[in-house]
């Protein structure tokens, strides 16, 4: 009895076997390289839209999730030319077994004029990602179209994908895997809400289906930090590292996101501010050569400098165990269209939390070490064969 008690407290201080696997999971994102509104114009802006956004999903793949799909929606450029972005990829790194879905293309309510209208009264953003102005000039040369151009695919640097995106829309997708998988399904969510926002309004049970849902997004308390003078990185001026730019193109399907009630939602984008694509860990990934690094070494160096924004957000689901600190909290968004807010998060405890505000894990603190182990070695992996 006494040896039984002895395992039993010996268990209980293990990581949990069930935390540690890595399941069926949805990749959302907007799929491109993060670059600031200075480096996305600069001259040599085609090696800055390179499809290098896909570390996450390079995450995911080495910690043996099941990849049930990858969805393309509205962030920092349009959702059709995110998929030709990760479909190219998808042919480089001969993962060509993995479907693509088109995702909400556009803000439930924001437009470029709605955005541009409400700027001119609160202050400007430094970076609108599919907002920005167009420039035809850098979009001929292969930089990613935005302002009014929803529809259009410039010819990214790689060349244009052969494989082609699902015909099914990412919302019907989302909503049939859930239904299939009640309770297994997680979602990487580092892009605009829009598309995970639509299938929480189209089934009333889509949320409640879903394992989790890992947030970049929902930054809190950070107004003081965009004043500061010291930079917090090598690329991105303070006002743009912690603006909340993932809720701030469309603030309402933000809302609706969190508000709905997700089995777990994590949000995982403010704790990564801090930990930075290191020349050290860029040159570390790429020094075993791959066609995925080889790419790497091309479009992702433009991100050294940059916080690994998305990454660590992947890295909740894919190695939740590197979590060493987070809190239980009530947490809104600010829809009012009239208000200096719009857009920004609030958190709260009970009982002061806002009506219909749900419970969501904030992550505060992770293990960078233990971030590291896993993430370099997934980024030189070779995922050519399907292993599901």
């Amino acid at each position: 009895m006494l040896a039984r008690a002895f395992i039993a407290v010996a268990a209980a201080l293990l990581p949990s076997a069930v935390d540690a696997a890595c399941g069926k999971v949805i990749v959302d994102n907007d799929w491109h390289v993060f670059a600031s509104a200075y480096l996305w114009r600069a001259i040599d802006a085609i090696h800055r839209s390179g499809s290098a956004s896909y570390t996450p999903l390079l995450e995911l793949l080495g910690a043996n999730c099941t990849i049930l799909g990858i969805t393309s929606t509205i962030g920092n450029m349009y959702a059709y030319q995110g998929a030709a972005h990760i479909l190219r990829f998808l042919e480089i790194a001969g993962i060509d077994y993995i479907p693509v879905y088109i995702g909400a293309n556009e803000p439930l309510v924001n437009t470029v004029e709605r955005s541009a209208a409400w700027q001119s009264v609160f202050g400007a953003f430094t970076w609108d990602g599919a907002f920005s102005p167009d420039n035809a000039t850098l979009d001929a040369a292969g930089a990613d179209p935005t302002g009014n151009n929803p529809f259009k695919i410039t010819p990214i640097p790689e060349g244009l994908p052969t494989m082609k995106w699902q015909n099914e829309s990412a919302v019907d997708f989302m909503i049939a895997m859930a239904r299939k998988y009640p309770g297994e399904v997680e979602i990487f969510a580092a892009s605009g809400m829009t598309t995970v926002a639509l299938a929480v309004r189209q089934d009333p049970y889509f949320a409640g289906n879903i394992k989790k849902i890992s947030i970049q997004g929902g930054y809190v308390d950070v107004n003081l930090k965009q004043t500061d003078p010291s930079p917090a990185n090598l690329t991105f001026p303070n006002d743009d590292i912690y603006a909340d730019f993932n809720f701030f193109i469309d603030p309402e399907a933000a809302k609706v996101v969190v508000n709905a009630p997700f089995r777990e939602t994590v949000i995982a984008g403010q704790v990564s501010i801090p930990y930075l694509l290191t020349p050290e860990i860029f040159s570390q990934a790429v020094s075993v050569r791959t066609p995925i690094t080889a790419n790497l070494s091309t479009y992702w160096a433009s991100s050294v400098g940059t916080p690994l924004w998305d990454e660590i957000t992947a890295a909740v689901i894919a190695y939740p165990e590197i979590v060493t600190k987070s809190r239980r909290v009530y947490m809104d968004v600010d829809v009012a269209y009239d208000s200096i807010f719009y857009g920004r998060s609030f958190v709260a405890v009970a009982p002061f939390q806002p009506a219909n505000s749900r419970n969501v894990t904030f992550v505060e603190q992770i293990n960078l070490n233990g971030f590291l182990r896993n993430f370099i070695p997934a980024l030189q992996g070779n995922y050519s064969t399907k292993r599901w």
